[in-house]
């Protein structure tokens, strides 16, 4: 693979990049590590500091600020996330800390996780089309394009472009976890 392949957008990393869940559900995502994360986390983890020292943080005060942090300056929209009623839940950071904060919530918050240190999600568009059009050439079914492969149908030993990409069809590389039922109190009045 080629260094530029792994090229991703800054600007995708820091503003979101959509992620389809789940059917017509559309998360907006911020790259995970982003600058206001990292701020958060620090800054709510200044009155534990003693525990922190001592090795003594209690697991359950890391993940209510990670959660937060998460639903605060990770997970930034949505589109079509509907409550049990099917009424669509307007975004808002309030309403995405509940949700994440929710363990009823847990696979929809394991979801956001994956998606948001996926790097596929924030790749440059130029770095996916060189890559597709590598792809497709070095397998045959493109035409031009940078070709890997030997001319004859039997790769070189050793000649990974060929390999399959099977772990590539979705961008978690693994099934969505299920749909994500809100109660109304989730919902935000303006």
């Amino acid at each position: 693979m080629r260094l530029n392949d792994l090229r991703t957008d800054p600007k995708k990393e820091k503003v979101g990049a959509w992620v389809d869940w789940r059917g017509d559900v559309r998360l907006k995502l911020r790259r995970v590590g982003n600058d206001d994360y990292r701020r958060a986390i620090a800054e709510a983890l200044k009155p534990h500091r003693a525990l922190i020292r001592a090795d003594a943080l209690p697991a359950a005060t890391m993940d209510r600020i990670t959660r937060q942090a998460y639903a605060r300056h990770i997970l930034v929209g949505w589109e079509n996330l509907t409550n049990v009623d099917d009424e669509p839940i307007p975004y808002s950071a309030e309403t995405a800390e509940k949700i994440l904060t929710d363990p009823a919530h847990h696979d929809f918050y394991a979801f956001v996780i994956t998606q948001s240190a996926n790097f596929e999600n924030y790749r440059e568009e130029e770095a996916k089309e060189d890559l597709g059009n590598s792809r497709r050439s070095s397998t045959g079914s493109g035409s031009g394009g940078r070709s890997r492969s030997n001319s004859g149908s039997t790769p070189a030993k050793g000649d990974k472009s060929t390999r399959s990409t099977g772990s590539r069809r979705s961008r978690s590389g693994s099934k969505p976890p299920g749909p994500v039922s809100v109660t109304s109190t989730t919902q935000t009045t303006a």
